[in-house]
């Protein structure tokens, strides 16, 4: 038995890892909990999601979770997957019918996710114009506006097709193995495209790519390393900051400039 969030339970069953996969929020679940005693319940707290937020180690997040799962010590891989081939032909179809399937396409994704791991809105308005005039590229902006009990929203991107709310989990991976390239702040999305071996950038500031991205895919993260305080998140005496709130007004992802981004996306892109 799996236990998880809503929106991952078509995609954890058709991984087909467990007999039953049931949404953490399904009622009389805390009973089932002592019942049943899951074999997996990926609602484990990570140290930093504690109340106060405790210190957490640089240690890769799979690492972390073997740890809180009691299978500490095994081999760990990042994990790989595929979309099913309906998803794949159900988004072609969708892409072809509005006219995007002309030219390379770029996923992008700006969130939601905790204030100070976004990248402002206007670097992103810069960076889709100049991919699809410098580059051209069609870039779709996908996710969703918000997680469930979460009051965070996805910040629109001017100029992007606005594709937020409009997949499940399963087509969005399939609209990623369409692309060309995705572009995203550390959030599920970019682990799901690198799962899916398509070609991403992450954009990091207090958080440590190297605790989150595979070790073949660390050249793709890019952070403003000229900052003394970058990945705070990780200091010993726990986060320099909380998720809505930076005493140096979040300059880590403030100053990644859009050339940097560019560029980065240039060359993969070519």
């Amino acid at each position: 038995m799996v236990l998880t969030s809503q929106v991952f339970v078509d995609f954890v069953s058709q991984a087909r890892v467990a007999d039953v996969v049931l949404a953490s929020d399904t009622r009389g679940i805390d009973w089932l909990r002592r019942k049943a005693r899951p074999l997996l319940d990926c609602h484990a707290k990570l140290p930093d999601e504690q109340v106060p937020p405790l210190p957490r180690a640089r240690i890769h997040l799979m690492e972390e979770f073997a740890r809180l799962l009691g299978c500490a010590g095994q081999s760990l891989a990042y994990p790989q997957i595929s979309a099913s081939l309906s998803a794949q032909a159900h988004v072609r179809t969708l892409l072809q019918n509005e006219g995007l399937a002309a030219r390379p396409l770029v996923v992008v994704h700006s969130g939601p996710t905790w204030l100070v791991k976004q990248w402002p809105v206007e670097h992103w308005q810069e960076l889709t114009a100049r991919l699809q005039g410098e580059c051209g590229v069609t870039v779709v902006q996908a996710g969703l506006d918000s997680h469930s009990g979460d009051t965070a929203r996805a910040p629109r991107i001017p100029g992007a097709h606005d594709w937020i709310n409009r997949l499940s989990l399963e087509e969005t991976a399939a609209l990623l193995t369409q692309a060309r390239l995705f572009i995203g702040v550390d959030s599920g999305l970019l682990h799901l495209a690198n799962a899916l071996r398509v070609p991403a950038i992450g954009l990091f500031g207090p958080t440590d790519p190297v605790c989150f991205l595979p070790p073949d895919g660390l050249s793709r993260a890019l952070s403003n390393t000229s900052l003394p305080c970058i990945g705070c998140h990780h200091h010993a005496d726990g986060p320099l900051h909380w998720r809505t709130d930076c005493p140096q007004q979040v300059q880590c992802m403030r100053g990644l400039g859009v050339d940097l981004v560019l560029k980065r996306c240039q060359a993969l892109l070519s």
